[in-house]
């Protein structure tokens, strides 16, 4: 028995264009904010010390913190970013 021959819809590459598209995209970080890992190594320090230290610069009220989606190892993800109050 012989198949017929399927007709493409005209929509199809349009909903395979939109489906396709990744779901969110990365953000850009404006300058001043930081990551923890970016401050360890600008500080020659351990990232569990440095998470320390901003948890109680925090607390203080000395810096603030903000999520900001970028691109990670497993795709955009929101990651904290810590910037100084002024």
């Amino acid at each position: 028995m012989k198949k017929k021959p399927v007709k493409a819809d005209a929509d199809l590459a349009e909903w395979c264009r939109v489906l396709g598209a990744p779901a969110v995209c990365a953000e850009s970080v404006p300058p001043g904010w930081a990551t923890i890992a970016e401050l360890s190594e600008k500080m020659s320090k351990s990232i569990p010390q440095v998470s320390v230290l901003m948890r109680r610069a925090l607390k203080r009220g000395e810096v603030e913190k903000k999520k900001f989606r970028i691109v990670t190892g497993r795709g955009p993800f929101p990651v904290p970013h810590y910037k100084r109050v002024k």
